[in-house]
């Protein structure tokens, strides 16, 4: 990695990288300040106009109805067709056995219809509205690419080839995460809009996940490395907890490490962004004390979580901690009918292709493998925990 990817001309990259639009470089930068002059609210600007602002409140609105009164009457009309069959709430059902009795259900139907149709009508609002004022946000982008504090890396060669799993439309985002030149954005509002019921909202949730992720031992936090950084709002509350740390975030996704620079710059905070693979960062060997990764493993093959996990073994330094927070890193993967329903719906509308295979995923064997001990530590996050109130911590054997 070098400081010549800071220098590529990032309009013909990025849009060349699979964007949808034509977008005019022979115009005038926009001033910076047009997207944002509706000032700022927390840690994030305004969106520049009302209508799409008050939209995104109705979505979040939607988004919290599915996941209160929809789905507990969803849950409801579930009980009853176990009852129906002799199956207790609790009882293991397996995946076909669940897609069979629930899969046709108007009311589940319903429930899964309405989350759905939520996400397609968000994403592509947002995208329509982010090309139609592209020169705005393109020029909001460049004037922070090379500004500090911190800093962006890009890698040319993997804009043009991403691994294919990489490329999937996760979440129904247009793009995904690496095909459109705006999917930092996308992401933000989205999430803001619809994931949690709003525990998102200005990083609420990555911070209360920073609070409690478990450190080395010996004390010990020199290097952070954020692995499936996204838009950096894990990284960014690692350095707010961490305030003497080198702090990095890595995404395969260029525009969402783009995006997050800005968002870091934006607050001031020194926090370096490499566009790379999780599976291969190109840092050194026992780099870092503490690695974490959010979200991350259920949007990935199981060739590339196990690759993952081996990169993760191979930058940790013995002694230090490794935090992976998802689905079934933090409860159990799914056993009951209603969990299953929820996993299916995941995969087959909500475009977690992988979904599944990570359910499948030995994932202690996996880091047992690698020389990393699995322990339990207080804590929790946005994503659950086993009950007990713990998640999964993991440290490098000496």
């Amino acid at each position: 990695m070098t400081d010549s990817f800071l220098n590529l001309n990032r309009r013909g990259v990025f849009l060349g990288a699979g964007a949808t639009v034509a977008i005019s470089a022979t115009k005038a930068a926009a001033a910076t300040g047009a997207i944002d002059a509706r000032g700022m609210i927390g840690i994030y600007p305004r969106l520049p106009d009302i209508d799409i602002e008050s939209r995104g409140d109705f979505l979040l609105g939607m988004n919290i109805f599915h996941g209160g009164e929809l789905a507990r009457a969803a849950q409801a009309r579930g009980r009853e067709i176990l009852k129906t069959k002799g199956i207790e709430p609790n009882d293991s059902v397996s995946f076909d056995d669940t897609v069979a009795m629930f899969g046709n259900d108007p009311v589940l139907s319903a429930w899964a219809k309405t989350r759905s149709t939520h996400q397609y009508h968000k994403y592509r609002m947002l995208q329509n509205h982010l090309h139609s004022r592209a020169d705005e946000y393109l020029a909001a982008l460049e004037a922070a690419d090379t500004k500090g504090p911190g800093a962006v890396e890009f890698d040319q060669a993997l804009i043009k080839s991403a691994p294919e799993y990489t490329r999937r439309e996760i979440h129904t985002q247009p793009g995904g995460y690496v095909g459109d030149p705006f999917a930092g954005y996308m992401y933000r509002y989205g999430t803001d809009w619809g994931v949690q019921n709003g525990r998102s909202y200005q990083d609420g949730g990555h911070k209360d996940m920073a609070g409690a992720t478990p450190i080395p031992a010996d004390g010990k936090v020199k290097r952070v490395l954020d692995l499936g950084t996204s838009i950096g709002q894990y990284a960014t509350s690692l350095k707010l907890r961490f305030p003497e740390a080198e702090v990095w975030g890595v995404d395969v996704g260029a525009p969402m490490v783009r995006y997050a620079h800005l968002k870091a710059n934006g607050m001031g905070l020194d926090v370096k962004f490499r566009h790379a693979l999780a599976e291969d960062t190109k840092f050194p060997d026992n780099h870092f004390d503490l690695v974490t990764a959010n979200i991350l493993f259920h949007e990935t093959t199981q060739v590339g979580a196990k690759g993952i996990i081996k990169e993760v073994a191979r930058v940790l330094r013995p002694g230090g901690v490794f935090y992976p927070l998802d689905f079934y890193t933090s409860r159990p993967a799914p056993r009951t009918a209603w969990e299953q329903f929820a996993a299916f719906w995941n995969h087959r509308w909500n475009i977690e292709d992988w979904m599944l295979e990570y359910a499948a995923l030995d994932f202690n064997g996996e880091l047992a493998k690698n020389g990393l001990e699995v322990t339990r530590n207080k804590g929790g996050g946005m994503y659950g925990s086993d009950g007990s109130g713990n998640v999964m911590g993991i440290k490098k054997k000496a």
